[in-house]
Parts: structure tokens; sequence; C-alpha cells
């Protein structure tokens, strides 16, 4: 089925677009035109020279009762569960000291709650709602913004801070965790708009929501539908899924697939005038269709899905001593891990019609966090790198072409005026610049899909094949190798960059392999990530010096042995060191360079071929392991900085941007990119926490630049950063 004529029509080409989130709780219901004046008075310098999409998004009370429960009576009240909020504090910069002093810290910044920013529901109305929607639309015309677009958005889950979704209780077997879009409904429901007899037995759950979301948008004037956090992607904030870590089989995924497919289409046709938005779950792009179910860049080439959200709350996750019940957060979604994830998400979308969109975070309106005021030097890395995230296709780079900004509100407070004027100078400048990308140095990721669909196809929780490129490459870039593109296997022939880290390379067309081979043997840089047991080609491994492990029982590895003595490669890190891997008996053999090894079996291997310049590697497990440090989530910094050595060595050999040393204890990112074909620009942020326990906060890195990037001039290049720090360098 193809979409509907009357779709909204897309932004021109080079146009940007730019969304506004915030909570209904925030305007007055007594004073709609008042509340609508006063936003727009401070909110309007952030959308003014937007030339794409332009709007804002209503949070109507999380859950989808307000949908679900519309009877076509605006009279009626809307539902609201009696929700809890985080308690608010005044938490400042980021905690200084050593560890031990950083925690004392914490606990006195979280001794007392600040003054009550009171997060409830006035009695609204369906009726008050479409006023508020109108009146949203009218104030802004007085500021010269003309089409914005009102919208809201929903969320999957049953409950939420404490307060319970009234329709979930009335259909507890509509939900796992989030909305069971496999669901049909085995009993007659309630009358509703789009159904004033009840829900009929056996009507699909998608064709419910859908019909009324349809009846509710066009009665009220709503022009979007952000489906929020577990909507069609049922578990948000880890890698896993409706049925467990992995699909449990093939025909279940698949059903699941279909399923989340048909809740964006039944969206969509229902008011094929308004927007349908999805949005990320925060974890692995990988994990997507691997543990969630749900083929994105299929479901997206559908046509019916207008926007793609990657959720990049990095700040949120990221930032220690930013909650007043975690003091260590939650690392595994900091600042390159977001940047791994919305790589991969661009890859997935690359050939469809969905605009493309990072979350620009700034304070919650429902948790205590607050990174625009605690990290807001870090929160201008994130908006920065997150715009410039490019996918290099055979027609050129493909960047991200609007943002998303969430929440404008905390409790009653809207964003300060110096708020809005930071936000809007860096998201319009690093967007703006943005346009002007012509090139995008360092390593490049090779999404492969074809690896992903067979591994799919033979779907069971046993089969992994360490195809978790996001992750893997979100660790890597920490120490610090420039990683900010992506391709796809199959435009890797005729794409260029000065290195490839390549996803799984299983499951080759003659083609695809004959590339690999090629750019093996020429001496580019390149390196093979997957599993030894299944995820490397055989005559790839061959090419390496790899002899694969023959069939065997797989088990759990709990520590590995760095192999090589060469102080290019070992210099400052322990011979012993810990970390999670399933391997296979007996284990592969490596007639090559072996870096470390785990059980005798090699775990990253560099080619002794002088020809080449190729490694294979055989990453560690990853953890989403909450609260805990940095440090403890990787067990050890050694496969990284291995890693990352081994690239740094290919791209010195070739001359390409490089870090002059990769040390261990100086975590830091560098990206490149290259301006209408002349200028270079860098992006270096201080970004991580819980890997030191010191007081020095400061991170430090010299940088060897291309020849051609700076003529006679100096060719390194030393860039220091103070705590939470960014700079945006020209060359």
């Amino acid at each position: 089925m193809q979409p509907s004529s009357s779709s909204p029509s897309s932004p021109p080409a080079g146009a940007i677009d730019r969304w506004l989130e915030i909570d209904l709780y925030w305007f007055d219901h007594h004073d709609i035109l008042g509340s609508a004046r006063h936003f727009w008075e401070r909110s309007a310098p952030l959308f003014t020279g937007v030339d794409g999409w332009r709007g804002v998004i209503l949070n109507v009370g999380w859950t989808l009762d307000y949908i679900m429960d519309w009877r076509g009576r605006e009279e009626d009240r809307i539902f609201f569960p009696p929700m809890q909020p985080e308690p608010w504090f005044e938490v400042g910069g980021p905690l200084p000291g050593t560890t031990e002093q950083r925690l004392e810290h914490w606990k006195t910044r979280f001794a007392r709650p600040a003054a009550s920013l009171a997060k409830q529901y006035d009695p609204w109305t369906y009726a008050d709602l479409r006023h508020l929607a109108g009146a949203l639309r009218e104030q802004a015309l007085a500021h010269g913004l003309t089409e914005i677009r009102i919208g809201t958005l929903v969320i999957g889950y049953k409950d939420l801070y404490g307060g319970a979704s009234a329709w979930s209780e009335r259909h507890p077997d509509a939900f796992v965790k989030g909305f069971k879009p496999t669901h049909q409904f085995n009993a007659p429901a309630a009358p509703c708009a789009a159904f004033p007899q009840g829900i009929p037995v056996g009507t699909p759950f998608p064709v419910a929501f859908g019909r009324q979301w349809g009846c509710l948008s066009r009665a009220l004037g709503l022009d979007a539908i952000v489906l929020r956090d577990s909507t069609f992607l049922e578990v948000s904030y880890n890698r896993a899924g409706p049925f467990g870590p992995l699909a449990p089989s093939a025909a279940q995924a698949e059903a699941w697939h279909r399923a989340a497919c048909a809740l964006v289409r039944e969206t969509k046709q229902a008011n094929p005038a308004a927007l349908v938005i999805g949005y990320s779950n925060a974890a692995s792009a990988v994990g997507d269709w691997r543990a969630n179910c749900v083929d994105v860049e299929a479901l997206a080439k559908e046509g019916f899905l207008d926007v793609w959200i990657d959720q990049t709350w990095a700040g949120a996750w990221n930032e220690v001593g930013l909650r007043y019940n975690n003091f260590w957060n939650y690392p595994a979604m900091g600042w390159t891990y977001q940047l791994g994830t919305l790589l991969v998400h661009a890859a997935m979308l690359a050939e469809t019609q969905v605009r493309h969109y990072p979350l620009v975070e700034t304070f919650d309106a429902w948790e205590s966090w607050d990174v625009i005021h605690t990290a807001p030097d870090r929160l201008r890395w994130g908006i920065w790198a997150y715009s410039h995230a490019a996918v290099k296709t055979p027609h050129g780079l493909k960047l991200p072409v609007g943002t998303y900004i969430s929440w404008a509100n905390q409790g009653k407070r809207l964003l300060s005026a110096g708020d809005i004027a930071f936000l809007a100078r860096e998201i319009n400048a690093a967007t703006a610049d943005a346009k002007r990308v012509t090139a995008v140095a360092g390593p490049s990721l090779v999404y492969h899909r074809d690896a992903l669909a067979s591994l799919m196809a033979r779907a069971a929780p046993e089969l992994e094949i360490k195809e978790w490129i996001d992750e893997q490459a979100g660790t890597v870039m920490k120490w610090p190798v420039p990683i900010l593109s992506i391709t796809r296997m199959e435009w890797l022939s005729v794409v260029e960059g000065d290195a490839w880290i390549v996803q799984t390379p299983v499951s080759l067309s003659r083609h695809n392999r004959a590339t690999l081979r090629r750019l093996i043997d020429s001496g580019q840089p390149i390196v093979l990530v997957g599993s030894a047991a299944g995820g490397i080609d055989p005559e790839l491994a061959a090419a390496l010096g790899l002899t694969l492990p023959a069939a065997g029982e797989a088990s759990l590895a709990t520590a590995a042995d760095v192999t090589t003595s060469l102080p290019r490669w070992a210099d400052g890190l322990e011979a012993r060191f810990p970390l999670r891997q399933r391997i296979t008996q007996p284990g592969a053999r490596a007639n090559a360079g072996v870096l470390y090894s785990i059980a005798g079996a090699p775990g990253l291997v560099v080619s002794a071929d002088p020809r080449h310049r190729a490694a294979f590697w055989d990453p560690p497990e990853f953890s989403y392991q909450p609260g805990v440090p940095l440090r403890t989530l990787l067990g050890s910094p050694v496969p990284y900085v291995l890693m990352a050595r081994v690239l740094t060595g290919f791209l010195a050999d070739t001359g390409a941007l490089h870090a002059a040393k990769i040390d261990p204890q100086q975590t830091f990112s560098i990206a490149a990119w290259q301006i209408d074909g002349r200028q270079w620009r860098l992006l270096a942020g201080n970004l991580e926490e819980g890997w030191r326990d010191d007081a020095d906060h400061t991170r430090h890195v010299t940088l060897r630049l291309p020849a051609d990037w700076v003529n006679a001039g100096a060719r390194e290049r030393r860039v220091s950063l103070p705590q939470a720090g960014c700079a945006v360098l020209d060359v």
C-alpha cells in the first residue's frame, strides 16, 4: 500500500527542520491565549530563520489514554494518571575533585530540593487542547512564524512515575512492557470516536490506535504525533526486546515487525495530513531488529513514516552526580555511544524519504537532571557532532536534516532567555556549517544489512556474531579515533575514506567479497569486526592469516592476555586483563600478529602481509548495566586501546589525521570535516566520566594533521580541554 497523496509535502531540498517539546502542564488552561503568548515571547528565537518543518510537540499526560478514550466530545475531560515527578534541585556545574570528593559533593548537592516546580495537570478538556493548538499557531504569527505545526507525543508504557494508564488497566493484554502491536481485541471494547458501537472483537490494535488518532487529530487540529518510548520499539534504554535479549525465532520477529509496520501505516493513513514521527530506544540501532524485532529500514521504506528522531539524551545518561538517586548514571548510552547509534540509523535511513534528526537535550520536565546548566559545553559538543554525523553515499554525503529539542520546560519554568540564545546560536551555527560539509576525515563505519538479514532469517537466541558495530565504535572513539561517518557495504566500492571499520563481513555477495579483498590487498586501512565463530568470511580470514575455529562448544571467558610485546602496541597496558567474551573451543588460530588473545584464541589480529594495513577484531561483550562507572562497564580499556592504536597506526602510515599517541588515561573525542572543499575543522570534546579517580579532569591530545590541510603550517597540533570542555577549531 502506498501513502496517500494528501501527505504533507516535504520541505524543499536543503531545508532544515526544528521541533520543540513541552509538557501540557506548563500551560494555564484558564489563560490559554496568555500562556501561548508567553511561550512564544520566550521561544520564538529558536525558530527564526528555520526553513523546514517547524513545530511544537505537547506531552498530554504521557500515556495513550487521551487517544484511546477520545469519544468525539470536546467537553470531555482528558484523563491524566496521578503521576509523581522526581524532586528538582539546583545542581550547578560539573563536580570537582577526586571521586571520593565528588561523591561527597553529590550528597550535599541533593541534600535539599529547590523551590517547588509543581508538575501537575489542570482539568483540561479536549476543547481546551484544541484551543491551545490554535492559540499557539496564532501567537506564532506575531513573531513572523508561519506554518507552525502542533503535535502530541505518546508512550507505550502501562504506567509512568507511579501513575497507571486507565486504558491499559482495562486492556492489560494489549501490553508487554509497552504497546503490543500484535494484539487483537479478544473482547468487545468500550465505544470511542472511531468505533461508536465499541471496538469489535478481532480488531488489530494498530487499526484501533490509528483510527482513534485520526479522529482525534482531525477534530482538534493536530499536525503530528511522536511515537515515543515503547511504542513500536518495545524496550527502551537497553539492548533488549519483547522476547528478551534477542529475537527467539524468525517467525516471531517477523510477526512483530509486520505489526509495528501496521501501527505506523494505520496511524498515517488515518490522517495523512499529519506527520508520523518515530523515536529510537536510545540503545543500539543494531538492536532494533536483532532484539526489538523491528526492521527500521524496511519500515521506513514502506513510506508511512515521516521523521525519525534519535533520542540522543547523552548527557542525561553520561554525566555523574546529575541525578539525586544515582551518582554514576548510565554510561552505556553516553555521548559517543549515541553517536554510534545515530550513525547506524543514518545508514539504515539513507535510501528512504524519512527525515532524520538528533535530539538536543536541555533539562527534563519530569526528572531531576539538568544538562544545559550542568554540562553546557558537552551539550555543545553533542549539537555539533550529531548534526555532522555523515553517511557516505554514491551521490555524496547525507547528514541530519533537523533537530528535536527536549524539553522547553522544567516544572513551571521555561528555558531562560539565555538558554534560548545558547541553543539558537549553537544549533543554527552547527546546522548551517553542516550544510557546507564536503568531506569527513577519519575511519568510516561500514553497515552490513545482509549480515543482519541472514541472522534474522536464522533467528535464535544463541546466534550472535558481534554485530553491534555502534557500541564497538562508540567505545573505540573514546581513545581518540576520529569516527564521524558511515557507509553501507554495497556502496563501499564507490565511496572514499581514510579507513574502514566493517561490520560482520559474512553473507557476502560476490561483489562485496571482491571489494573487501581488493581493499585489503591495496593497503587501504581496514578492520573487519565480528566473531571468529561465524562473523567473518573464511576467504577474508585466510587473507589476514586467520584460521577459523571448528564447530565446538561455546564458553564464557573472563580474562585475556596481551600477546604482543611491541612497545608500539603494548606500552602502558596490563599484560593480563578482565573481559567478558564467549569463545568457541577449539578456538581460532592466527599466522599473523596477535595483539591479545582469549584462552589462546586471537582477539585482535594484524595481518603480517607487508602489503596490508588490515586487522581482524573479535570484540568483547558489551553491557548496559546502569549505576556503574565506565571502567566497571568495560572491565578494561585494553581491547579498545589496542584497537585504537591499530587504527591510529594505519592512519599514520597513510598520512591521515591521527593522534600522536593513544594514552589509556587520556580519553578524548576528535572529529574533523572539510567545508566547501577548502577549510578543515576539528571538533574536540572532553566527554568521559568514571574513568579516572584523581582530581585532574583536564584532557590533552596531540594531533598530527595531513600535509594538504596545513600547506606550510605546523602539522602537529596540541589540544587541551578543561573538565567537560568542547572546542570547534579551524585548522
